[in-house]
């Protein structure tokens, strides 16, 4: 890993790198190990079209968006991936200068759910704090991996809330 700072096409072609690693070594389903090779592909092109940026013309960034947009279809149509849909936001953020992507708030009727949401959302907050400034390869590896398994606990956590708020004990009284 490299300890120079990165340019922004840089900086995406290595979070896209970092990404599609993440995705080879999650453990999932065998059909699902097969989509998250795929996505791993489409991001490794997405990252090799950054890197071929030299300034001369912007068509290595219209290769890197249609390798984005076919791993973001993807994900959306194989939710079992574990990704948030907008995981994407997290390559091109450097590029766009976006804010990195924040799940919805949940708002749980439980309290002790409600404090496992706050938590979660303060330590995806650092992580989002720490790989905004993550200028080297190494700052970013040692950021996005996680910043990527808070998004994947939040979206657990919203099924969890999802199905308490939905039992009767934690509907509001008829009136």
């Amino acid at each position: 890993m490299s300890s120079t700072a990165l340019t922004p096409p840089q900086a995406a072609a290595v979070r896209a790198r970092i990404i599609a690693e993440t995705a080879r070594i999650r453990y999932v389903s065998p059909r699902t190990k097969a989509v998250l090779r795929s996505i791993a592909t489409h991001l490794d092109a997405a990252a090799t079209a950054f890197e071929q940026y030299t300034g001369a013309t912007n068509a290595p960034f219209a290769e890197a968006e249609q390798a984005l947009t076919e791993a973001r279809a993807l994900v959306a149509q194989h939710r079992d991936t574990q990704f948030p849909v907008n995981f994407t936001d997290y390559i091109t953020a450097p590029l766009s200068g976006c804010a990195l992507p924040m799940p919805p708030a949940l708002d749980p009727v439980a309290s002790d759910l409600a404090q496992h949401d706050s938590d979660l959302r303060h330590c995806l907050e650092r992580m989002h704090y720490w790989l905004d400034r993550a200028t080297t390869e190494a700052a970013t590896d040692a950021w996005l991996p996680s910043a990527l398994a808070y998004q994947r606990a939040l979206a657990h956590l919203a099924e969890v809330v999802a199905a308490e708020d939905a039992r009767p004990s934690n509907q509001p009284p008829a009136r």
